[in-house]
Order: structure tokens, then C-alpha cells, then sequence
């Protein structure tokens, strides 16, 4: 028997309180690529066995904690990996979760590994730094929470932050509140003395005619010659690529422009530091400022979306790699193998201070905890007939957007694999996460599982 629900979108806190009161027997993705998921992390902090697909940095996170799939497994693959963790003993499930316990606390504390980026930011430039400018694509006023706030945290011990949310286009109050909650939980959640915080909202108005506005600034422009000549030399795809290049040239003029100039102009530019979160055309627009003659140290964090060539569907490339990283101070990476793709990908040689990995990670769920009761968690989970069994379930979670990326069809079909192969099995499943297949999901999971 298998039930099952989709929670759809679920703070994060009350996810972490789900766990804590629910507790889960595995937890699994089955990602067709990763950059390092905080998910996944959060799941080896409390000790669950792991289930991942070998993509991104995933084999940096299963050492005796769990089972690592293909980069691309079959529903039987699947299948077999939660039966195999189901069918362990005690002891071994035990060494599991002490392994991936170790696993987070020596790799992935957040707040340790954040106090080490600090130290690091702290000595990028010569007289020591001042100030950071952090860019962000969304937080305070949309997501990113589990990514920016411990080290935002860290930063305000140690410098004056002027935090630039990139593309919000005319806040709505919901977001407007919520960027408040943000930034007053950072404040509150101090032990001591911070520097100042300066929140700036920059109002996303790029639009496809601004292509135009800049475009013979694009065909001119010295500095990203080497865009174009490397678009060029590809011979594929390369009006779909220049299109996307212009696109992306424009976006970080009108940043740069708007919103940038303005800020960078009341700093101590010899002791600045700016830092972007994640590596998009607002990292362009702090090079282009570089790149006139500005004194400036620019540093930025790939993980994902913004690394691989693959994610950017219509031209599979990410632009401007080249030409930025002749004016990066350091690109910060998520995971191992992130920093060896973007170093094969751009023919870079190694070079452990410029290309430098600092994990992320997680705060230990006891710090993130807000009271949930168990009520609330317990009737969370239903779906299927929940009738012909008094076996304890096996719990399984996941937690990850609902897009096709993701794959989660497979977590169904390998449920699918075991309702046949087993048809006495109860299990229960839930995923968190919201997204474009969320209703084709729910759809296809009551058709292969039943129930709902």
C-alpha cells in the first residue's frame, strides 16, 4: 500500500519541524542535474538515509549514509535503492544516520562554513575589507533563505553590507512583508555589536526593447569582444546565442545604470567588495564597471542555474564567462565538481585562490525550529486506500521544485516497481515543493498509485 501527499509550498522551518516530529525512514531526489542541494543537506543533518541521482555535487554528500543512483537510473534502479533501505537492519540504518550526521557537521554547518567565507572576504582586499555590496536575485524579497541569511549574518559582525535585491519588478505588499521578516530575523539573531545594513530594492524594468537601446553598444563595446568572437567560433546555434548574449548585455547595462553606479558611488571602492549571488547579468554589470578603470574587487557564487551550459535551454550556454572572469577576483563554488565543469567548460587553468569552493550548507535544525504541533504534521500525510495493512509505514521524503528537471515522475514509478513487486509494503511519501508539474504530478501519481 502507498499513500501520499504533495504539500506543495512549505516554509522551510515548518519542513525541518515536519522531520524532526514525523520522522522520516530515507529521504530521496532524483535530480537530472544539481548544483548542491541545501535539501539534501538538511535531510543528513537529522540523520536520514539518502537516496541521490550522481549529479552536481551529490557523490560529495553519500559516504555510508546512503545510496547514489545513476546520473540517469531506470524506475527499477530507483525502486531497488528504497527497497534496500527499507530492508536494512537497525544497526545499519543507525551507522547510516550517525555517517551522514558526521557527513554535515565537518562539511555543511552553515554557520561555520559561513565565518570561513567571512575571513575570506575580509582579506580580499589589501587594506582589509569595508564594506560588501551583496547583489541577490531575489532575497529578502522572494527566496534564497537557506542560501544568503547565515552569511549575511556573518558579514554584518564583521562589515557594512549594502544588499541589492536584483529582480523584483513593483513589490506586491505580501513581498514587500516578507522582505521585513527577512531582514528583521537576520537583526534580532545577533549575539553582539553589527555594522549597518542597507536594503535596496532594485525595480526590474528591462524590457526586449532595450535590445535595441543597446545594441550598437554590444557591437562596439571593447570589453566583451571576446564574447562575440567566442559566440562566433562555436558555428552553432549562434543567432539564438548572440540574441541571448545581447539580451543578457542589456539586462546588466540597465543594472549597472539604474541601480549599481548609484551605490557604488558613495563607497570606499579600495575597500569594497562585491559580491553576487548568483553569477547573472548583474555580475556582468559589476565587471563592465571594472572594466572602465574602477578600482573594485567583484567576486561571485555559481551553483546551479547559472553553471551549467545545459540549464539555459534555447542556446545551452551560459554567456559572458570568458570576459568576466578576466575581471572576477574569485568565483566561490557549491561543490567540487562544480568548479572542475566551469574550469573544463572555459579551458581555465587551476587556480586554487581565484577558483575557490566554500560550501554552503545548513544551521542545525534545533536553531531553525519553530513550534509545530504533531497534529499538524501527522495529518499531513494521505492518499492511497490506507486499508489492508497494520505494518509500521516506511516514510519517505522529498523536497524540490515540481519541474521536469527534477524527475520526480520517477519517485512514482519506482513506488509504482515496488506496489507491484510488493504488494504488502506500506509506505508512506510525501513531497514538498512547488511548481509548473504540480498538477500533472498529482495526476500521474494517482494514476500509477492511487488514491486522490
Amino acid at each position: 500500500m502507498i499513500k501520499y501527499k504533495f504539500a506543495g509550498y512549505t516554509p522551510n522551518d515548518e519542513i525541518l519541524a515536519f522531520y524532526a516530529n514525523y520522522t522520516p525512514d530515507c529521504f530521496i531526489t532524483t535530480s537530472e542535474t544539481e548544483g548542491l542541494p541545501i535539501s539534501v543537506v538538511e535531510a543528513m543533518d537529522l540523520g536520514l538515509p539518502i537516496v541521490v541521482t550522481d549529479v552536481g555535487g551529490m557523490r560529495e554528500l553519500v559516504d555510508g549514509n546512503g545510496l547514489l543512483l545513476p546520473s540517469n537510473p531506470t524506475a527499477e534502479e530507483v525502486a531497488s535503492a528504497i527497497v534496500s533501505i527499507m530492508d536494512c537492519n537497525e544497526d545499519t540504518r543507525n551507522e547510516m544516520k550517525l555517517n551522514g550526521k558526521k557527513i554535515w557537521s565537518s562539511r555543511f554547518d552553515a554557520v561555520l562554513n559561513a565565518k570561513e567565507f567571512a575571513n575570506y572576504i575580509a582579506d580580499v582586499c589589501k587594506d582589509g575589507t569595508q564594506k560588501v555590496v551583496l547583489i541577490t536575485e531575489r532575497y529578502p524579497f522572494g527566496g534564497e533563505q537557506t542560501f544568503i541569511e547565515t552569511e549575511l549574518r556573518e558579514m554584518l559582525k564583521r562589515f557594512d553590507v549594502s544588499l541589492i535585491c536584483y529582480n523584483i519588478d513593483n513589490s506586491s505588499g505580501d513581498k514587500e512583508c516578507q522582505a521585513s521578516i527577512n531582514i528583521d530575523r537576520v537583526l534580532k539573531d545577533q549575539d553582539g555589536e553589527i555594522h549597518n545594513l542597507e536594503v535596496i530594492k532594485n525595480s526590474d524594468n528591462w524590457k526586449t526593447g532595450h535590445c535595441v537601446r543597446y545594441f550598437f553598444d554590444y557591437i562596439l563595446d571593447r570589453n566583451i569582444k571576446e564574447e562575440r568572437k567566442s559566440i562566433w567560433r562555436t558555428n552553432k546555434k549562434r543567432m539564438i546565442r548572440f540574441w541571448e548574449s545581447l539580451k543578457y548585455y542589456s539586462k546588466a547595462e540597465e543594472f549597472l545604470k539604474n541601480t549599481l553606479l548609484d551605490v557604488i558611488d558613495n563607497c570606499d571602492l579600495s575597500r569594497t567588495v562585491i559580491y553576487t549571488y548568483w553569477h547573472q547579468p548583474y555580475t556582468l554589470a559589476a565587471c563592465l564597471l571594472k572594466a572602465s578603470g574602477r578600482n573594485l574587487k567583484v567576486i561571485t557564487r555559481e551553483h546551479g542555474f547559472d553553471l551549467y551550459d545545459e540549464r539555459v535551454k534555447k542556446s545551452i550556454r551560459q554567456p559572458f564567462r570568458e570576459m568576466m572572469d578576466n575581471y572576477l577576483e574569485s568565483v566561490i563554488f557549491a561543490c567540487k565538481i562544480g568548479k572542475q565543469y566551469y574550469l573544463d567548460r572555459n579551458h581555465f587553468g587551476c587556480n586554487d585562490e581565484k577558483y575557490r569552493v566554500h560550501y554552503i550548507g545548513s544551521r542545525h535544525y534545533n536553531d531553525m525550529l519553530n513550534v509545530i504541533t504533531n497534529e499538524r504534521n501527522t495529518k499531513i500525510i494521505e492518499g492511497g486506500d490506507g486499508q489492508g495493512t497494520s505494518q509500521k509505514p516506511f516514510k519517505i521524503v522529498s523536497c524540490s521544485a515540481l519541474i521536469p528537471l527534477k524527475r520526480v515522475n520517477l519517485i512514482i514509478d519506482a513506488l509504482n516497481v515496488i506496489n507491484k513487486t510488493r504488494p504488502s509494503t506500506n509506505i508512506e511519501w510525501i513531497h514538498f515543493g512547488d511548481g509548473e508539474l504540480l498538477q500533472p504530478m498529482q495526476t500521474y501519481a494517482c494514476v500509477k498509485l492511487g488514491g486522490q
